[in-house]
């Protein structure tokens, strides 16, 4: 399990930190692409939402909370 010091994508978007239009869309893509990823390896994700999305140190998304 890797530690994610930054919050989860739903406290980061709801607060003002001044990100652009085109982060945002960045962050949605990452999270896109994670879950296809997920979807290519068979795994299931039962709860596709933005709080169980986390950002890592150097800003990428993590999926959380799936088995």
């Amino acid at each position: 399990m890797e530690y994610c010091p930054g919050d989860s994508l739903e406290n980061y978007l709801l607060a003002d930190r001044g990100d652009t239009v085109i982060e945002r869309v960045l962050y949605y893509y990452e999270a896109a692409r994670g879950m296809i990823y997920l979807h290519i390896l068979g795994c299931i994700h039962s709860d596709f939402a933005s709080t169980n999305y986390l950002i890592s140190a150097e800003g990428i998304i993590k999926i959380a909370d799936f088995f």
